[in-house]
């Protein structure tokens, strides 16, 4: 998303204006082999950069993912959420706006997968839950996988190892149980 304050880094028109058209340029992205994933914030960021314009990849990632922000921890929500969407109240509309559980309409139909990972004893366990939920509710193809594992680089070391290998089969038409 971008910071409300005008004056602070505007993050989402870079990734949209500058970087992703410059990387189609110079590395000649073809969106059938095109992914992107993050980790916890970054997770939101992937999965909400995915939902906006699911035609620039072919799936997306999240792990650790804060899926549904009201779902997220109150230290995120008032110290770094409140920075960027400004405070949080029902009635500030970016929140309902970014939140990715929220946005599945975009994808639903598509036949476009997703990916999302979650140790067990992370905060966002619940949000990755809800999140997959809902994608079965909308009959959203979607991987979900839960191990042990916390908030943590030692977690996402073996997140990011899954994710690229589900990716290389998506590229490579390989059965994925459905």
């Amino acid at each position: 998303a971008d910071n409300v304050d005008k004056d602070k880094m505007q993050w989402r028109s870079f990734f949209d204006q500058e970087l992703y058209p410059q990387m189609v340029e110079k590395y000649n992205l073809d969106p059938e082999q095109t992914f992107i994933t993050g980790l916890s914030m970054g997770g939101l960021g992937a999965i909400n950069i995915f939902l906006d314009d699911i035609s620039r990849f072919r799936a997306a990632g999240s792990m650790s993912g804060v899926l549904d922000i009201y779902h997220a921890s109150p230290n995120l929500l008032d110290k770094e959420l409140s920075q960027i969407l400004g405070p949080y109240t029902p009635e500030n509309p970016l929140y309902d706006a970014n939140n990715p559980i929220n946005n599945l309409n975009k994808v639903a139909g598509s036949g476009k997968l997703m990916v999302i990972s979650c140790g067990y004893e992370d905060y966002y366990v619940k949000s990755t839950l809800d999140f997959s939920a809902k994608c079965r509710e909308m009959k959203i193809p979607h991987i979900m996988l839960l191990s042990p594992g916390r908030h943590s680089w030692i977690y996402w070391d073996y997140a990011l190892v899954e994710h690229l290998e589900f990716f290389k089969k998506i590229l490579e038409e390989a059965n994925l149980g459905f």
